[in-house]
């Protein structure tokens, strides 16, 4: 497990990962079937080019924790942002005062990891990968371009 910080931005449209961060922490990256264009704030291409691969990881802050499907690209400064379309699902209350975030309309399958090991009372969760990549293609969106 490894902690970083995570900017929200509300202007973004998906959920990134830096792509150096990735390389340098060995996380296994998927190649995409065609590569997105991404977007600046401004309008411009980003200079680090389009998005060729993506990540699913085990997210987790406080108590809530959620598989979840990273692109990889050019961040800078940043290690992580998680855009519009998280916060739109989530819906969480934060607090711009404190920083806080609080869960409490998150969608049935947050904290799935955690049900399913407070059923099992085991130690260790096992991942059905054939299950999950079923589940994966059916979710699986089209987009072209991506605005950071």
């Amino acid at each position: 497990m490894v902690d970083v910080k995570a900017l929200l931005d509300s202007g973004a449209t998906g959920m990134f990962i830096d792509k150096k961060f990735a390389e340098g922490n060995g996380i296994t990256m998927r190649p995409l079937n065609k590569p997105i264009r991404v977007y600046n704030v401004d309008g411009t291409l980003n200079q680090g080019g389009s998005i060729t691969h993506e990540v699913t990881l085990m997210m987790s802050h406080k108590g809530h924790k959620e598989k979840a499907v990273f692109e990889v690209c050019d961040l800078g400064k940043s290690t992580v942002i998680i855009g519009y379309t998280w916060l739109q699902k989530h819906n969480p209350m934060i607090d711009w005062k404190t920083g806080g975030i609080k869960f409490t309309r998150c969608p049935r399958e947050c904290n799935i990891a955690i049900k399913k090991r407070k059923q099992k009372k085991a130690s260790v969760e096992e991942v059905d990968e054939e299950a999950e990549e079923k589940e994966y293609e059916d979710d699986e969106e089209t987009e072209d371009d991506i605005y950071l």
